[in-house]
């Protein structure tokens, strides 16, 4: 059970998961669970229904699955994205059917991005779940990396609760998308690598990094990062990218509460809740345009 919530703490939306968990329980979170449901049913834009999903997707929602699993039909892939990432955070493996048919639907590369992640992550959350699925990445022979991630570093300012795990969980799911990578197990030893490395020719790396810079300049969040990449099992380091991005902070639930008379505590959760969206997303900009630079130089460097 332990293993199970360890996993599910870890999850990270590929584009739009935000992030302090708050715990539904109290009369006040009630309320806010049936407003919150209410904007991603009836919201009068995509950016509404896309923060509704996230901040039901935080609080883990359970009474939210059914209006979520709805809005995997939505016609902004945006919203589809947001819904499948919250399900995933709530982590209620009887949504993994229409997960499934939302993902044989999707029509674009993100949105099939984060219905796979969010399907892989219910169904290792799930009880059915084989002990030996690190085993069988070892066996993927279409694989043309292995990736092992390994620890991120923070040397920034932020003080947004575990900001570490964040940036590895972002890193995590963007090469989970990509074809031909496999990331590496945790219980996969440096013989099996080796063994990988000389049977498949597999070119096999270490990523590691850290979070450089993630401040708040305006109505815009800044952000750096650096990744290292590191011969696999040797850790001989290769290559240093790094790279700097900014974007605004989408304010639009905020606006909509405000316009439909929410409390002064509703808006203030709103506004956290999009300034950690807006984190995640200049996160997430970063981690794809460096690996993308990193699986381009690798087979050069390897």
């Amino acid at each position: 059970m332990q293993n199970k919530m360890n996993k599910r703490k870890r999850f990270w939306f590929l584009a739009f998961v935000s992030g302090v968990l708050f715990v539904a329980g109290t009369v006040n979170a009630d309320v806010r669970a049936d407003y919150l449901i209410g904007l991603l049913k009836n919201g009068s834009s995509y950016r509404v229904k896309i923060q509704a999903a996230q901040s039901l997707g935080r609080i883990q929602c359970k009474e939210a699955v059914p209006a979520l699993e709805k809005a995997l039909n939505d016609q902004s892939p945006h919203v589809v994205m947001a819904a499948a990432a919250a399900l995933g955070e709530i982590g209620d493996a009887s949504v993994l059917p229409a997960l499934r048919v939302a993902n044989k639907k999707a029509k674009t590369a993100p949105v099939k991005t984060q219905l796979s992640a969010t399907i892989r992550l219910l169904q290792e959350l799930s009880p059915g779940t084989p002990a030996s699925a690190s085993s069988e990445l070892m066996d993927n022979s279409d694989s043309s990396f292995l990736v092992k991630v390994d620890a991120m570093g923070n040397s920034s300012t932020s003080r947004t609760p575990g900001i570490t795990s964040i940036l590895k969980e972002i890193v995590v799911s963007d090469l989970h998308g990509r074809s031909g990578v496999e990331v590496q197990a945790p219980s996969v030893s440096e013989s099996d690598v080796r063994s990988r490395i000389k049977k498949q020719k597999v070119k096999a790396f270490i990523l590691s990094g850290a979070l450089i810079k993630l401040n708040q300049e305006g109505n815009f969040i800044v952000a750096k990062i650096a990744l290292n990449v590191l011969t696999n099992p040797d850790y001989n380091l290769v290559m240093m990218p790094s790279g700097e991005a900014r974007i605004p902070i989408d304010y639009s639930a905020v606006q909509a509460a405000r316009q439909q008379g929410a409390s002064a505590h509703t808006v203030n959760k709103l506004e956290g809740e999009a300034v950690a969206s807006a984190e995640k997303l200049v996160l997430k900009k970063l981690v794809e345009n460096l690996l993308g630079k990193i699986l381009e130089a690798a087979p050069d460097v390897l």
